[in-house]
């Protein structure tokens, strides 16, 4: 128990680093939307997994996107209480939607089970969905990255994207 104990330790530090990384994505989002062949105003952003964290800390930090689409974010690191504790003050403090989803298969459900009703009490078009196994249960690499990104995921979940990119980007 002593190295799980001084893993903890450093949890704290880890998930300030998010807040750091950051900073690169919203830098990536400026210049994005300094492009001509981009319609600055229906900006939509989306991330797995480490992709994901940084997707909702965005929501907190980048204003002027129109909705924030999460998959799996902190799955793999659920574990990290302090990282818990940031996500739900980035959903808390979100500047637009956001849209969490998870196969049940992912490495843990408690992003879904812990930010997922958190999301949906902002109300509509906020969600978060814990769709079924994306392969056998104990296949969890399938249930997180495959999920998200194999045609045959983009299949399941592809339906609910359309819909919350909808609500947050009516057509003009």
């Amino acid at each position: 128990t002593k190295g799980v104990k001084n893993e903890e330790t450093v949890w704290p530090e880890m998930v300030k680093m998010h807040d750091v990384y950051n900073l690169d994505v919203a830098a990536a989002v400026g210049w994005l939307k300094s492009q001509p062949f981009v319609d600055k105003s229906r900006v939509v952003m989306s991330g797995v997994s480490y992709g994901g964290i940084q997707t909702l800390v965005s929501a907190e930090k980048i204003s002027g996107v129109r909705g924030f689409i999460s998959f799996a974010p902190a799955a793999m690191s659920w574990r990290m209480v302090p990282l818990r504790e940031r996500l739900l003050t980035a959903i808390g403090n979100a500047k637009a939607p956001i849209f969490l989803l998870q196969a049940s298969n992912d490495y843990s459900t408690g992003p879904s089970e812990v930010l997922g009703p958190v999301i949906r009490k902002k109300g509509p078009p906020n969600n978060a969905k814990l769709y079924p196994n994306f392969g056998a249960p104990d296949e969890h690499q399938k249930g997180h990255g495959a999920f998200s990104t194999w045609n045959i995921g983009i299949d399941i979940w592809s339906p609910d994207v359309i819909a919350f990119l909808g609500a947050v980007m009516p057509r003009q």
